[in-house]
């Protein structure tokens, strides 16, 4: 059985930063985008858990991604990929593969359409979702992990 190998394309010259509707800046393609593309790879400064933990829920830290337990901080040294906004509904899933961490479309992307991924977080506590989907689910969270109290 053979290995599968993940080859990069590097869309910069594809996407470009722009504002969001959704929130603050997002990326947007110049061109339409097949289902199946690697479009880019999230890339940044290599930190400790604990580095994480001490920026988590401050500006510093909003840009960090924890690939398989290897934390890379997208707001240092990062590219653009930092700017994917998470959506409900969205058309880029994550793939990790040799510690590092892939953005791959989901559907055909026309040009144009902001390229979003499900950030899933962990965490327990409701994160406020803004992407404005017919899908929003409300959080951000991933649906297994958010424990959501009524009144």
């Amino acid at each position: 059985m053979g290995s599968s190998k993940t080859t990069v394309i590097i869309l910069t010259e594809y996407y470009y930063v722009a504002d969001s509707e959704i929130e603050g800046q997002g990326c947007f393609p110049k061109k339409d985008i097949p289902k199946g593309t690697v479009i880019e790879e999230y890339t940044g400064k290599i930190i400790s858990k604990e580095e994480s933990d001490r920026l988590d829920n401050t500006p510093e830290g909003r840009y960090i991604v924890d690939c398989e337990g290897i934390f890379i901080d997208g707001n240092q040294d990062g590219n653009d990929a930092r700017f994917f906004n998470h959506s409900c509904d969205n058309n880029v899933y994550y793939k990790i593969e040799n510690n590092r961490f892939f953005l791959v479309t989901n559907k055909d992307i026309k040009k144009g359409e902001e390229l979003t991924w499900d950030y899933e977080y962990e965490d327990k506590e409701p994160i406020e979702c803004k992407c404005g989907s017919h899908r929003c689910r409300g959080y951000m969270n991933h649906p297994e992990h958010v424990v959501l109290v009524t009144r």
